[in-house]
């Protein structure tokens, strides 16, 4: 079987399957009151300081027209929320669509192992939702590996709403992929 996925791979390449989900800011639904902090992340220190490595390691999704968010349990950054914006919105190879000027993304939504199952990714990602529309972006979107059940979760809790489904392939060593979008609704605006 393993000859099987090494000719699979050598002949497609690289591949992808995301579901696409997308909000409008204007649509949020009032927070649920939690008891953990939730604010915007200002500057490396926050991850640097985290005794979590999965955590430090978020840091690499900073720069230009990139804003975290984070959630602190009893002091501890425990989960993270990277929306890109602007150019650095589009910049990514397996992008599906230019973002608008008032549009931006999430490019990862990550909460530390031992803190999952407490609903922190389903608020997290709420709360920066709220916080990018103060920053003036009107629409989100996020890309979800198909499988990815605890995301998708986490979006729909938020009021997120599914609108395609991406597949791709990368045969013979292209670095771009080869995409089909299958759009729930008409199109994309």
């Amino acid at each position: 079987m393993k000859w099987l996925r090494f000719l699979t791979r050598a002949i497609f390449g690289d591949y992808l399957f995301y579901r696409i989900f997308s909000i409008e800011l204007d649509e949020l639904a009032e927070p649920e009151p939690c008891d953990w902090e939730m604010r915007p992340i200002r500057g490396m220190e926050p991850f640097a300081e985290s005794p979590y490595p999965s955590i430090q390691e978020l840091a690499k999704f900073a720069g230009n027209d990139a804003v975290a968010f984070g959630a602190w349990v009893e002091g501890e950054l425990v989960s993270v929320c990277w929306c890109w914006g602007g150019a650095r919105g589009s910049t990514r190879d397996c992008d599906f669509w230019p973002l608008k000027d008032d549009e931006a993304k999430v490019v990862q939504l990550f909460t530390e192992e031992s803190f999952r199952g407490r609903g922190l990714g389903s608020r997290l990602i709420a709360f920066s939702a709220r916080e990018m529309k103060k920053l003036g972006f009107r629409r989100l979107f996020a890309r979800i590996w198909h499988s990815n059940r605890a995301s998708v979760r986490a979006v729909q809790k938020g009021g997120w709403h599914y609108i395609a489904f991406v597949t791709g392939i990368c045969p013979f060593g292209r670095k771009k992929p080869l995409r089909y979008i299958r759009w729930k609704r008409s199109g994309h605006e």
